[in-house]
């Protein structure tokens, strides 16, 4: 069966989506939002509601990064299931790592999976639309910042960040 490869939204139509069901949200909250949900509906619905209601009111400040819910759990674990091992730790591994250094998570990898990683491990999350290379840089988008299926149940920030370090 050929697959079908969706979109998300455009910025207009992520606009309406969040407004239509989050109507009042502060300016900043927003944005933000929009910005870690990059049209993708299901982030735009649940991003949302992992938040507390003092930070969706303005009255306490967002965190660092945003919290999850089972839901995307959920969907990003089905999208990584069928990826190679050595793709989901480096996968597990850029997302833990806020520099985005592509030699540093190259390498942090290799230490995790044990073994020397080529760059076309990384191609098959690529392909799925987990991650993105751009030269020496790798980028993790944020509503894929869930880790259900991975190596530990790592999420943003988790131990693994020792091996990054270099």
């Amino acid at each position: 069966m050929p697959g079908l490869r969706l979109e998300g939204l455009a910025d207009q139509a992520a606009r309406e989506l969040l407004d239509e069901r989050f109507p009042g949200l502060p300016s900043a909250v927003r944005e933000r939002l929009l910005a870690e949900a990059e049209g993708n509906p299901l982030a735009l619905l649940e991003l949302p509601t992992a938040l507390s209601s003092g930070v969706r009111a303005g009255e306490a400040a967002l965190p660092a990064n945003l919290p999850v819910t089972a839901r995307l759990e959920q969907a990003f674990a089905a999208r990584t299931a069928d990826l190679p091992p050595v793709t989901r730790v480096l996968l597990l591994v850029a997302a833990a790592d806020d520099s985005g250094v592509l030699r540093e998570i190259m390498a942090a990898g290799g230490v995790m999976a044990g073994v020397l990683l080529a760059m076309n491990d990384l191609d098959p999350a690529v392909g799925a639309d987990l991650i993105q290379v751009d030269g020496s840089v790798v980028r993790v988008p944020s509503s894929a910042g869930a880790f259900g299926g991975l190596p530990g149940g790592h999420r943003r920030g988790a131990p693994c960040r020792a091996y990054i370090a270099g």
